[in-house]
């Protein structure tokens, strides 16, 4: 799809006129939106530009951003693709190999001096999204956001039941890959994939079968050399932590996920069997 430049800046322009009008209402704005991470690297001086805009209404940019250990965020990445896009047919090695995970910035330090440049060290918060690094009344990831913008968990705060984003695992996943290399699925806007998760949920609730990585535990640790440095950066610049160590839950020895082709049959039925639910 060709990108219309003069309409996404027309867009920025509109989003930073209506929070004017917000901030003259309200002192404090939170914006809260994952694709930052990686959107703003599309347009030119995004951040010089952010900062510029809110300077205008009398507003301080503060940055909080959730880190998450690269193995799982790749994993994550993956396997939302595959779910939400029909045209990902690679396997998840095959994937990482061609390094089809560029838009999504895993050099963690770099992409953070960046944003530094133009926002400054000292208004970028980072939190790590690890439960035991979780802080707050509840040690959660609301409370520990919520502690780190400066509020507190009171019965004021409403907290909506959320549709959790549940991800495909099993034989699905495999099952996903075939139907997204299928030119005619390729037409009709990922029909079926919430049948699928469905599907694959029930099967995982079903039998407790014992965890599986995308990569072998040599496969991984090797693959995480590379942000070593720069973790470690992040971990002492931004946290003030000596010892450097930004991840602390260890990279599990888990096997390695393959398809199982003697529950094959019982996995298609029950997908069948929930497409043919849904649309009775």
């Amino acid at each position: 799809r060709v990108r219309n430049r003069e309409e996404e800046k027309k867009k920025r322009k509109e989003a930073y006129r209506m929070l004017a009008q917000i901030a003259e209402e309200y002192s404090n704005i939170v914006l809260s939106d994952e694709i930052i991470w990686y959107q703003c690297r599309k347009y030119k001086n995004f951040w010089q530009e952010m900062v510029e805009e809110f300077k205008k209404i009398n507003c301080e940019v503060k940055i909080v951003v959730y880190l998450r250990r690269q193995d799982q965020v790749l994993q994550s990445l993956w396997n939302q693709r595959v779910k939400r896009m029909p045209c990902i047919t690679q396997a998840f090695d095959v994937w990482l190999q061609e390094k089809r995970y560029k838009w999504f910035p895993v050099d963690y330090y770099g992409h953070l001096m960046q944003i530094a440049q133009a926002v400054g060290k000292e208004n970028i918060f980072v939190r790590v999204f690890e439960r035991g690094q979780f802080e707050g009344a509840e040690n959660s990831l609301l409370s520990d956001y919520m502690k780190t913008i400066g509020l507190q968990m009171t019965d004021e705060f409403i907290i909506d039941k959320q549709e959790v984003n549940l991800a495909l695992s099993g034989n699905f996943i495999k099952m996903k890959q075939i139907m997204n290399g299928m030119p005619e699925y390729l037409e009709m806007d990922n029909f079926m994939w919430e049948e699928l998760v469905s599907a694959s949920v029930f099967q995982a609730s079903q039998n407790k079968h014992e965890k599986a990585s995308m990569l072998s535990y040599e496969e991984w640790q090797s693959f995480m050399q590379q942000f070593e440095e720069g973790n470690r950066k992040v971990a002492q610049e931004f946290l003030g932590r000596e010892d450097g160590v930004l991840f602390r839950e260890p990279i599990l020895n888990l096997p390695k996920w393959q398809e199982n082709e003697n529950t094959m049959y019982r996995d298609m039925l029950t997908f069948l069997v929930e497409m043919c639910c849904k649309y009775e």
